[in-house]
């Protein structure tokens, strides 16, 4: 999948170029897109085309979703050289965004730039005729892929800017005036389209190794899991949300299709190889769905579409010994939520404080992102260090990005079981985690390492629940990029970023704005769209 999931998107985008004048000769050479769209190869070139937005991290500058999701929450400092190294991300981390952001511009672009190319895709492939098909079934599959992705995308853009453009067709020179529509009704379109995708897509286990990587029916059913607790606050029947969020969760278990990993440190483990540098169980068993990245010779920096390789470990590695730009540097909050002995601090978290290269004026308190890193501990002369096999070039490393993990699937479960109280479903599905991080512990069978509830100080009700449901996401999914939409979905997003702040006032504290309700839950719409389409009305208080 990884070898095919790009496609030389000039054959088609050259068909999009009509002639301006029914006078104007049409020249001998363009193809046509009625005869590019005349076999089922022609589709799954087109489908495999809208995934590689998904892949896309740098347009006008880095556009990784973990600079939100980690760094604008209590979990991530921005890290970097210096505070004005990704100084855009730093007025996002510090609440201070204006609409001119170029972190946000890029971002905007990447996935309306994906849902167009679902749009492309579905249009031409329903406009197929039956006897262009060898397999009618390749038809149904196909549209279920680009719906599913389809909806990824509106999903990223709704939980940043709220209600979006909807994108359900695709737009052209001359749909410069289109209106945002509501976030509760792209949360609507997204639940339709994935609702789409269950009954179209087929089992993880049904596709071929070589075909790894493609949305599945697993995939649409965790993320609809997903999108319904992420609106669940807006919810007009919030019981019968949770339910549907257990009965996805029930199928998704049922099939048998995953299953946590027996260790949690080999979810990322790395090859312990001097020269090569990707993950061990890429789409392994705990993988619901991931963006698929490749080593490929033609990458480079250059914007949006240049490389097929990911950014994240260069990003996030040590600036020790010139080995990466230590950005999205975990906090000491973070660190301290962990249990005693709890063996995913340390799978997430580095400290590396020998020879390490502290960014000038900046927060750096020695923790690193371990788990996009890289890298691996090994002896040398006697002594334990961690080793990051060199990347053959910075755009190109081959390891993929995680979005949707099995654990996720179990913990949302726990979420919509506790709050409709039922609490001991709700335990279960919380202990399945904490068993698995206990028995990847040094000494399994020690009873005081992560008991049934964190710090043994809980009790079997809702309230102490739900906290406990909520401490075990952010370890279990610790620089992963979750925390801050955790945050936002929850509605504490504004006391836990306060609380934040005065805790470490005299630190980073000192340069975060206050987080005001009603506002600093969106990010602004970027000002290069206001300006192209005046019919588009920006996020309240910017």
């Amino acid at each position: 999948m990884k070898k095919i999931i790009y496609l030389f998107f000039f054959v088609v985008s050259g068909c999009l170029m009509g002639c301006t004048d029914f006078l104007t000769p049409e020249p001998l050479a363009t193809e046509k897109l009625s005869d590019f769209f005349n076999n089922d190869s022609a589709a799954i070139q087109a489908v495999n085309a809208a995934y590689v937005p998904l892949q896309w991290q740098l347009g006008g500058t880095y556009a990784n979703e973990w600079f939100i999701g980690d760094v604008v929450s209590d979990d991530a400092l921005k890290g970097g050289a210096s505070l004005y190294d990704m100084q855009v991300v730093g007025l996002m981390e510090n609440f201070q965004t204006t609409a001119n952001n170029e972190y946000l511009d890029t971002f905007y672009d990447i996935n309306y730039q994906g849902i167009f190319r679902c749009n492309f895709a579905m249009e031409n492939i329903n406009g197929m005729t039956a006897d262009k098909w060898s397999d009618q079934h390749l038809k149904t599959r196909l549209i279920g892929e680009a719906k599913f992705l389809r909806a990824l995308y509106h999903f990223r853009l709704m939980r940043v800017f709220g209600g979006i453009i909807k994108g359900d067709r695709t737009f052209n020179q001359h749909d410069t005036q289109i209106a945002r529509s509501s976030k509760a009704e792209i949360v609507r379109f997204i639940r339709q389209d994935l609702e789409d995708a269950i009954k179209a897509l087929p089992l993880k286990s049904e596709y071929p190794a070589s075909e790894l990587g493609r949305a599945t029916k697993g995939a649409a059913q965790a993320l609809l899991m997903r999108v319904i607790l992420f609106d669940i606050l807006n919810s007009e029947n919030p019981f019968g949300d949770y339910d549907r969020v257990m009965s996805l969760g029930d199928s998704i278990i049922a099939s048998k299709e995953y299953r946590l990993e027996d260790n949690y440190a080999d979810i990322f483990k790395v090859f312990e190889s001097p020269t090569e540098a990707r993950f061990e169980k890429e789409n392994g068993p705990e993988s619901v769905f991931e963006i698929q990245y490749m080593e490929e010779a033609t990458s480079d920096y250059g914007g949006l579409g240049r490389t097929r390789g990911n950014f994240d470990p260069i990003m996030t590695r040590t600036r020790a010994n010139n080995s990466g730009w230590g950005f999205n540097r975990p906090t000491q909050d973070l660190y301290d939520e962990f249990e005693p002995d709890d063996i995913r601090r340390d799978e997430a978290i580095l400290p590396f404080d020998a020879g390490d290269v502290y960014a000038p004026g900046s927060y750096d308190n020695g923790y690193h992102a371990r788990k996009a890193a890289l890298g691996f501990w090994r002896t040398v002369g006697g002594k334990q260090v961690f080793y990051m096999p060199p990347l053959k070039h910075p755009t190109r490393a081959p390891n993929n990005t995680i979005v949707i993990r099995y654990a996720d699937v179990i913990l949302m479960y726990a979420e919509a079981a506790c709050e409709i109280n039922n609490i001991k479903e709700g335990k279960d599905k919380l202990n399945l985690i904490r068993l698995r991080a206990r028995n990847s512990a040094s000494d399994p069978t020690n009873p005081d390492i992560l008991p049934d509830f964190p710090y043994g100080s809980y009790v079997e009700n809702q309230v102490d629940l739900r906290k406990a449901i909520r401490h075990e996401r952010r370890v279990e999914f610790a620089m992963e990029g979750h925390r801050w939409f955790d945050l936002i979905r929850w509605g504490i997003a504004g006391d836990v970023m306060n609380a934040y702040r005065e805790k470490y006032i005299a630190k980073e504290g000192k340069d975060m704005s206050p987080f005001i309700k009603g506002k600093h839950e969106l990010f602004p719409i970027p000002e290069t769209q206001l300006n192209a389409n005046p019919l588009l009305q920006q996020n309240p208080g910017y």
